[in-house]
């Protein structure tokens, strides 16, 4: 079965916005793994297509679809 990636890029100031709505200490904890994954560049390379996930989920589902044919 084929395998295609889609990494959806956030910036880490718009992670710690969305995080910040919710402020316990799991979230907390998320948003320093966060900032660790994106300081060592876990995952880049592996992805087919880079999306930016700075828009409504809507959109950017629309743009995986497509991207992929399937829309």
């Amino acid at each position: 079965m084929p395998l295609r990636v889609v990494r959806l890029s956030v910036p880490l100031p718009d992670i710690e916005q969305r995080l910040a709505a919710d402020v316990t200490t799991e979230r907390k904890e998320e948003l320093r793994e966060a900032a660790r994954q994106i300081a060592a560049g876990e995952g880049v390379g592996v992805e087919d297509v880079v999306l930016a996930n700075d828009r409504p989920v809507g959109i950017v589902a629309q743009q995986v679809m497509t991207w992929l044919g399937w829309a």
